[in-house]
């Protein structure tokens, strides 16, 4: 089989679609030169050598520490208490990382903390929390307190109260008089944490009531999000506004850090590799500033996943399980996502050879003429590596997301449903990559050559119009409660691009009234959701895209010619065309066949 060399009149289309083609494929080299390094681990290229290495210090000054990473554990669980042995193996992991860690309560058992951490040589910031349950609020204050005067040589402050003025649970004046009750009660210092601006906006009643400002400085969760290159200098800048703003008041910095997983929140992404180039630019930097600070956190706790979505849970410098996720030298954590992603284009590849083969069957079975149409061909190629490389990206986050059997069952549904679309769409549009021969200016449009090849699966229709349902309603989700939920541009990619390019390559299907009005929503939803996410998201931008690219082929008018045709053998117009079709490309023709 060899190429049909094209008539002129068709040598302008075929070129232009030729460089989309190059173009895309140059995009996708790309993307596989980001996706690699991440998905073996390997080092950046610029890392801390000689004598900026060594001023890196071995240990954090501090490390929140909750003990709840277990499967079930959570502090909502009122009936949970910790044992001794369970806290004895944390802090044995998180000794050689630090010799503090910051507690948030005092219940379930964590008033063990002081004692195991006396025996491991660390010392405890203690936490008291604060909730509108006043009776509860102050009985926690009361332990800490005790807590605080047997273990003078372990407790160095008490913090009474964690975000609470952000959670809206107390108001400033009330808390202001539990920190007076404590700060006189106290052998150690009294401080009370929130997020910097609540800490400035309040500054007036709180002051006066402590010995330390506890601040948080989150980059991720600010209201206008830092990417990672600008995250240290800001925790820096804020800091020392702060800083200016409160003295003579001592600050500390008692929560910074970045997210392991979860969806992009304007230039923030998180990441494994994000957040280990983090917290290794800011040990090294905060320690040049001599600025002291308490790294959130020791572990990842699962249970934060049901409030605040993936990136709750992803918080830790070791993992749930108790690994180290960075050792903050050389390589850095795979991304298993990354990984999922060259895997499915693996596979991808396995099952493109397997349907080139199949396709050529195909033919041989029908006697068709066949010759190779180049320009389709590579944007096939490019469609289906990419769809694979979307599909294998998507699964591999997919687990970091899913909390319940419902969303399970649903996120299978809508995978499956993607999946089919998708394969419908290039298996039917692989007809367009060996065709007979045509004198027409449109060489992509292979309807008017290739019917005996077109090939759809079953229910494929329907299972079109089950995905833009699921799609809408997520898209719904995503504008009017977006805030802790996934961004899935690669699933909604991933069927996006295999209609678009079944659409160029054989003319649009037809579609209902139904999947219409459903891609109206999507088609709505894109700008709607760029507009609340902001110009810096690329996850935004890819799943707005892909909106807007699902919705618009839900009104690209079918080709009835071809729709109504039999499937097996060439139609009357083929018989035609193929007659008149010029001497040189029947001898050429001929020769394919």
């Amino acid at each position: 089989m060899t190429p049909l060399p094209a008539p002129p009149e068709t040598q302008g289309p075929a070129r232009i679609w030729a460089l989309v083609a190059v173009i895309w494929m140059t995009a996708l080299v790309l993307w596989l030169a980001d996706l690699t390094p991440r998905a073996l681990g390997w080092a950046p290229a610029v890392e801390p050598a000689g004598p900026m290495h060594a001023e890196v210090p071995q240990k954090f000054p501090c490390l929140s520490y909750a003990p709840f990473r277990r499967a079930g554990h959570s502090p909502f669980d009122p009936g949970l208490r910790l044992t001794r042995e369970q806290i004895h193996e944390d802090l044995l992991i998180l000794k050689p990382l630090t010799d503090c860690v910051r507690l948030y309560g005092v219940s379930h058992g964590q008033d063990q903390v002081p004692e195991v951490a006396a025996g491991l040589g660390m010392e405890v910031v203690l936490g008291a929390w604060i909730s509108r349950d006043l009776q509860a609020s102050r009985q926690e204050l009361q332990t800490a307190l005790r807590l605080a005067q047997r273990h003078p040589g372990v407790v160095r402050m008490i913090i009474v109260g964690n975000e609470v003025l952000l959670r809206q649970e107390q108001s400033p004046q009330d808390l202001a008089l539990l920190l007076r009750e404590a700060r006189t009660q106290s052998p150690v210092p009294v401080g009370y944490a929130d997020v910097w601006e609540f800490w400035l906006r309040h500054a007036a009643i709180l002051r006066p009531e402590v010995d330390v400002a506890a601040v948080h400085i989150l980059p991720y969760w600010e209201d206008v999000p830092l990417g990672l290159d600008d995250a240290v200098s800001h925790v820096r800048s804020i800091h020392h506004q702060v800083v200016k703003s409160l003295a003579p008041l001592p600050v500390w910095l008692a929560e910074t850090g970045w997210p392991a997983q979860g969806r992009q929140r304007g230039p923030a992404v998180p990441g494994p590799r994000e957040q280990a180039l983090f917290v290794r630019d800011l040990n090294l930097q905060l320690h040049r500033s001599r600025i002291e600070f308490n790294l959130i956190e020791g572990f990842d706790q699962p249970w934060k996943r049901a409030l605040e979505g993936a990136m709750g849970g992803a918080w830790g410098v070791v993992d749930a399980q108790g690994r180290l996720k960075d050792g903050r030298a050389g390589a850095l954590p795979v991304d298993f996502i990354a990984r999922g992603a060259l895997v499915g284009l693996g596979v991808g590849a396995l099952l493109m050879v397997l349907g080139g083969g199949l396709l050529l069957a195909r033919g041989h079975q029908h006697r068709q003429r066949l010759v190779i149409n180049r320009a389709a061909l590579a944007l096939w190629v490019c469609a289906a590596a990419t769809a694979a490389l979307l599909m294998g990206h998507h699964l591999g986050g997919l687990t970091i997301w899913l909390r319940s059997p419902w969303e399970w069952g649903l996120a299978v549904i809508t995978a499956l449903m993607a999946l089919w679309v998708t394969m419908d769409a290039l298996v039917h549009s692989t007809a367009a990559c060996l065709t007979a021969p045509s004198p027409t200016a449109y060489p992509l449009h292979a309807h008017e050559r290739a019917n005996a090849l077109a090939v759809r699966l079953p229910l494929a229709d329907q299972a079109r119009l089950l995905l833009f349902f699921l799609m809408a309603w997520q898209a719904l989700n995503l504008i009017f409660d977006g805030r802790y939920r996934p961004l899935p541009a690669s699933l909604h990619l991933m069927p996006a691009i295999a209609l678009c390019s079944a659409h160029g390559l054989m003319r649009p299907l037809p579609s209902s009234s139904a999947q219409g009005l459903l891609g109206t929503v999507l088609l709505v939803g894109a700008p709607v959701l760029m507009f609340l996410e902001g110009p810096t998201n690329l996850q935004a931008w890819g799943l707005a895209i892909a909106w807007i690219m699902l919705g618009s082929v839900t009104w690209m008018k079918p080709d009835h010619r071809a729709v109504g045709r039999r499937a097996d053998g060439p139609s009357d117009s083929d018989k035609a065309i193929s007659s008149n079709a010029p001497s040189k490309a029947a001898a050429a023709d001929r020769s394919a066949s």
